[in-house]
C-alpha cells in the first residue's frame, strides 16, 4: 500500500536511490527482497530495467538476493515476462519489443 501511495503521488519510479552508491532504482530493492507483489506493481506503473552502477540489473540482484527460493522464483517470473531491459542507466529510452529480439526480416526498428 505505501508503494502504491508514493507512486500516486508522483514519486519517481525510476528514480535511483540517492547520490552515492549504487544508484539502484526501486524495482532493485524490491527484486533484491524477495517482494514480487511490489516488483509486479512496479512493472504495471512502468518501472524500466536498468542497470545500476555496478552493471547489476533488477533480476541479477533478484538472483544475489538471499530471500526464500520461492520469493526470489516469483520475482524472477515477474521481471523475465515484463519489457525487454534497457541497456544504459543514463538513458532509460524504451525498447520496443521486436527491437530487442528481431524480426524475420533480418531488420529491426528502433
Amino acid at each position: 500500500k505505501l508503494v502504491q501511495m508514493l507512486l500516486e503521488a508522483g514519486c519517481g519510479i525510476d528514480k535511483p536511490n540517492g547520490r552515492k552508491g549504487a544508484q539502484s532504482t526501486a524495482l532493485h530493492g524490491a527484486a533484491f527482497g524477495g517482494h514480487s507483489d511490489i516488483v509486479a506493481l512496479l512493472i504495471r506503473k512502468g518501472a524500466q530495467q536498468v542497470p545500476n552502477l555496478h552493471g547489476d540489473t533488477p533480476l541479477e540482484d533478484c538472483d544475489h538476493s538471499e530471500a526464500p527460493a520461492k520469493d526470489k522464483d516469483k520475482c524472477r517470473k515477474e521481471l523475465m515476462g515484463a519489457a525487454p531491459r534497457v541497456t544504459s542507466c543514463a538513458s532509460p529510452a524504451k525498447v520496443e519489443p521486436e527491437a530487442a529480439v528481431g524480426n524475420d526480416s533480418g531488420s529491426t526498428s528502433q
